[in-house]
């Protein structure tokens, strides 16, 4: 039997030591109108309602059907949806460790910061059901499988295209300005990271997109296309409303003369600051992809998350990601 190596026996008793820290937090306050507006909506389609056509969803619908499909096992109890959550951040971990092993990253001290880097930003989102990170979770299988297609040069090269395409479907079904967001990007990613004719680039983007699409349109059909296309037009225009609601601000630099200022401006401008060194990067002649992949897919979740609301919750999903991609990126 083999043995396990030094730095995987760490790994284990972080994610455990993970498990612990996050239960502390499952059954810890409530909020009644983000948490409410969650479980309501998972709740009416635990009853059979359909979204967009019963009641009003401002989300694409992916996250409420898995919340709903969890009722269905364990009852309707607001602890599934907080466990749920509990589950995906540890599994964020599990996979943030399985990128860094991939990357060849395993010393003790980039293992430990970067577990770190992710765990300081569970509380307050933690210990409520919530879309995003879920969608952290899926940006992360994104890298993986980029990863991965990034090692082949055969016709299984094609496999991890179908998953990216696959994952970005998913992403766009649990969270549409993320989703569309990561489908951008990826399509730059896939054009540029490897050195091909052009034709072949052509169908490496098609396979992605065609996968993509194929998927969305499946849930698209079924809850708007047969018989509810006026439920679309609406859910469009409410998303535009929506994100013209609020005022988008970014805390003035005039903050960091105020005591404790520096602490309201790093979540904010320390991305910043890291997506210069990245473009920068992008331009040296030898560049890890790998790298680059991992460090733009934390930037653009943290871009695309915190418009149109800045306030510090929307800043926090993505940021442990970035702290690790930092790590990862110097």
């Amino acid at each position: 039997m083999p043995k396990i190596k030094q730095h995987v026996v760490l790994e284990i008793v972080l994610l455990l030591t993970a498990v612990f820290y996050y239960l502390f937090f499952v059954n810890k306050g409530i909020d009644l109108f983000d948490e409410g507006y969650f479980v309501h909506a998972a709740e009416r389609i635990f009853q059979g309602d359909q979204p967009y056509k019963d009641f009003a969803l401002q989300y694409t619908p992916t996250y409420f059907y898995l919340l709903a499909f969890l009722y269905k096992i364990f009852g309707p109890s607001i602890l599934v949806g907080r466990f749920l959550s509990l589950s995906i951040c540890i599994l964020i971990i599990f996979f943030t460790f399985i990128i860094l092993n991939k990357l060849k990253l395993t010393s003790y001290r980039i293992i430990l910061l970067s577990f770190l880097g992710i765990i300081s930003f569970g509380y307050p989102l933690l210990n409520i059901p919530t879309i995003v990170w879920s969608v952290v979770l899926v940006s992360q299988m994104l890298v993986l499988a980029n990863i991965y297609w990034l090692e082949l040069d055969n016709w299984k090269n094609y496999i991890p295209l179908f998953m990216i395409g696959f994952l970005l479907a998913l992403s766009l079904s649990l969270r549409q300005n993320l989703g569309l967001a990561f489908i951008l990007i990826w399509n730059f990613l896939i054009f540029f990271e490897k050195s091909k004719p052009l034709s072949d680039k052509i169908k490496n983007l098609l396979v992605i997109n065609i996968t993509w699409f194929v998927f969305t349109f499946c849930w698209i059909y079924y809850l708007f296309l047969r018989n509810n296309m006026a439920g679309l037009v609406e859910f469009i225009n409410f998303s535009k409303k929506f994100s013209t609601q609020f005022s988008f601000t970014y805390p003035p630099l005039s903050f960091i003369l105020k005591p404790f200022g520096i602490f309201k401006l790093l979540p904010y401008y320390l991305p910043i600051i890291f997506l210069l060194f990245i473009i920068r990067y992008l331009f040296n002649k030898n560049k890890d992809w790998k790298v680059i992949s991992f460090c733009l897919m934390a930037l653009t979740g943290f871009i695309t998350q915190i418009y149109p609301q800045s306030d510090l919750l929307h800043a926090y999903p993505f940021l442990g990601l970035i702290l690790v991609s930092i790590v990862v990126f110097f």
